[in-house]
């Protein structure tokens, strides 16, 4: 937000509406925040399958869970 609120006086950009930059930049931080929530909440279900080999230490559920995640993400195009 502090970037937002610096541009603003530098007359770089014309805001036709007082905090319409600083609207638009929280509404898009949301809106990737909601993506990510959403890729957390599928890795989560997808690991489910690998419950028993995550508490018989096969593997590492950590790992694992980056691993989709990532794998998630670069399916939908979305950087992480």
């Amino acid at each position: 937000m502090r970037a937002a609120r610096g541009l603003a006086p530098r007359r770089l950009f014309e805001e036709r509406a007082p905090g319409a930059l600083r609207q638009t930049v929280l509404a898009a931080l949301a809106e990737e925040t909601e993506k990510e929530r959403t890729i957390d909440d599928e890795a989560r279900r997808m690991m489910e399958a690998a419950r028993s080999e995550i508490a018989a230490g096969r593997v590492d559920g950590q790992e694992l869970f980056r691993r989709i995640r990532r794998k998630l993400a670069e399916q939908r195009g979305i950087v992480l």
